[in-house]
């Protein structure tokens, strides 16, 4: 017996509620501020590759790089964490949570991080 759509949409909405429940003010700081980190990774990179930096900079930009991909790691694990737990306060250890595309769970995120689909 397959859930309704309504269904799924009550339980989303509720796991969303829970989640942005969980979230604390640090928590949601941190998080803005990765995210402010991964942005601006992106559009010095961007600057490099249009060449307004030079290659004096390539090692900066280097160490730049692996700090982004380590925030990024960890923010993601971080958010990962996180929708587990609620997921299993809210569903108990069953995994038909409804859950969307795989290519989504990269942007667990919206800008006032309050949804995170697990």
């Amino acid at each position: 017996m397959s859930p309704t759509e309504d269904e799924i949409k009550e339980r989303k909405e509720e796991f969303r509620a829970a989640l942005k429940e969980r979230l604390t003010p640090n928590l949601r700081l941190i998080f803005a501020v990765f995210d402010f980190i991964m942005v601006g990774t992106i559009l010095v990179d961007l600057v490099f590759m249009m060449g307004y930096i030079g290659d004096t900079y390539l090692q900066l930009l280097v160490a730049l790089n692996l700090v982004a991909v380590v925030v990024g790691y960890v923010s993601y694990a971080t958010k990962r964490r996180l929708s587990r737990q609620v997921s299993k306060e809210l569903f108990g250890e069953q995994r038909d949570v409804p859950v969307e595309s795989g290519d989504e769970r990269a942007s667990e995120v919206t800008e006032d991080n309050s949804e995170m689909p697990d």
